[in-house]
């Protein structure tokens, strides 16, 4: 998100916030892997959008590292470690 304000001179300055929620990221990317659905595949395009890079990687680097957690099928570690590869 992007803040624009002036400063006391009233010089306009421009700020990028980002607001994320990870375990909303990580709940968005385990689902799609789970729904093993095509569009799994421009996920990460979707969550960096969204979310911004370190989202993404934060988000799937704790997957991967917890994946065992996550109940993945063999076809969905395939995925996942497709999607870590990115």
């Amino acid at each position: 998100m992007q803040v624009t304000g002036k400063n006391k001179s009233g010089e306009e300055k421009q700020l990028t916030v980002e607001i994320r929620d990870i375990e909303t990221v990580k709940n968005k990317i385990a689902q799609s892997i789970k729904s093993d659905s095509i569009s799994v595949f421009s996920l990460p395009d979707r969550i960096v959008d969204s979310y911004g890079d370190s989202a993404w990687s934060e988000a799937i680097s704790d997957i991967f590292d917890n994946r065992e957690s996550y109940d993945f099928t063999n076809s969905e570690l395939k995925t996942l470690e497709y999607l870590v590869g990115i």
